[in-house]
């Protein structure tokens, strides 16, 4: 093709603009291509589908839903619709969906707990290939201090996330198992399994109040991911959060009276806080810094930072919370989950503990405070950790397992 044919079909500013993510896809015919726009309104961003008439450069929707994320659109070969491999703003799995542009109609094709990230099209006869992905986890916990005799306390075929231990022992965290994000609890053996969450939006990120009344989360039922709050057992939510971007990670000050958070502010992650029973947020770091962790006794805060250069590494800053300052900076293995995973301080604010992934293999690793080596803790093999926390009295919690993917026909009736 000549370059110099080259022509402007379209042009967009952000915030309303072409996602760079997803490829176009060209109509069988070829006189209209499906994009995929970002653009926001009151309830936040998302993502839409829009069909571009070549030649006249006419706009139109060719999808009514809000979507989280589109990884791949195809065309079926008689132009009728396309099969899209998304997530819609309440799912937690990628799934196959059937957009009939035609009648302004969605269908989803696939509705098992797995992850459909690639969709191509056969014409005849008409079946759609994909890659289907397993995530498989389970939680295991330790005894007091005894962390190389770990037990597994779940069996199936779940996913758990956000692992947190309640100060009456329970444990906290986020599962899909329901098909939707939520958040439950459980006793300390796996038992008692309880769902406090349902039917609004997705939940994440659970944490316990001191005083073990309130659970605190990030949730998008609102539209963008905010800080709620909830009763022990899921009753009275409350939004505390009401920024026009994201707010999510909340952890409490150990006298209960303060949320910490993660909220990014003009484009940047940094750390606030907000009272327990809302009010004025205040922000506390503004350097880029991410999933601030708090020490027991209330005088330090940690968390995930980097320069805003290019190629800057990831490092966990530890600060005085009454200074607000970081007092001092440890650089840690260069992993695939820095800056993305949790980190914890140690019960008597000794060390922070991080999740270093590389290879394949998962590895819980304490950094000491007084500039000591860092420590390898665990070691779980070709298996991935998930999420950890540490109780009070030295009681680890975690979910590791396995992740599979594979080629998967499925035969569309339409």
């Amino acid at each position: 093709m000549d370059s110099n044919a080259e022509q402007q079909a379209v042009a967009r500013k952000f915030p309303d603009h072409f996602s760079l993510l997803t490829s176009p896809a060209w109509s069988p015919d070829g006189k209209v291509v499906a994009c995929v726009t970002q653009t926001s309104d009151n309830n936040g961003f998302y993502l839409k589908i829009t069909g571009i008439r070549l030649g006249s450069g006419s706009e139109s929707s060719l999808s009514s839903l809000r979507w989280l994320e589109i990884n791949q659109m195809n065309w079926l070969p008689d132009d009728s619709g396309l099969v899209i491999s998304a997530q819609d703003s309440a799912a937690a799995f990628y799934h196959l969906w059937f957009v009939d542009y035609l009648r302004g109609q969605e269908r989803r094709i696939t509705n098992d707990l797995n992850d459909y990230l690639a969709v191509s099209v056969s014409s005849d006869p008409l079946l759609l290939l994909s890659v289907q992905r397993q995530t498989l986890t389970n939680i295991w916990t330790t005894p007091q201090r005894d962390l190389g005799h770990p037990v597994q306390i779940t069996s199936g075929a779940g996913r758990f996330f956000d692992l947190r231990w309640t100060p009456d022992g329970k444990i906290l965290y986020a599962s899909d198992a329901s098909g939707n994000a939520d958040i439950w609890e459980m006793a300390a053996d796996g038992t008692n399994q309880k769902q406090l969450t349902a039917g609004v939006g997705r939940n994440y990120a659970p944490a316990a109040s001191p005083d073990g009344h309130y659970i605190v989360f990030h949730s998008n039922r609102s539209g963008r991911w905010q800080i709620w709050r909830m009763g022990r057992d899921g009753s009275n939510p409350m939004q505390l959060t009401d920024g026009k971007e994201d707010s999510n990670w909340p952890e409490f000050s150990p006298d209960g009276s303060w949320v910490f958070y993660q909220h990014v502010d003009s484009g940047t992650p940094t750390v606030w806080k907000i009272p327990i029973d809302g009010g004025t947020p205040v922000r506390l770091i503004s350097t880029l810094s991410m999933r601030p962790a708090i020490s027991a006794e209330g005088k330090k805060i940690a968390y995930w930072e980097k320069e805003q250069t290019p190629n800057a590494p990831w490092r966990i800053a530890v600060a005085s919370l009454d200074e607000q300052q970081p007092v001092k900076f440890l650089e840690v293995p260069e992993s695939s989950a820095n800056g993305q995973s949790g980190i914890q301080l140690t019960p008597d604010g000794s060390a922070v503990l991080f999740i270093d992934y590389r290879n394949g293999v998962t590895k819980l690793m304490s950094q000491p405070l007084d500039g000591s080596p860092v420590k390898q803790l665990t070691s779980f093999a070709k298996e991935q950790f998930y999420s950890f926390a540490l109780s009070p009295d030295g009681r680890l919690v975690f979910s590791r397992g396995i992740r599979t993917s594979d080629a998967v026909l499925i035969g569309e009736s339409r």
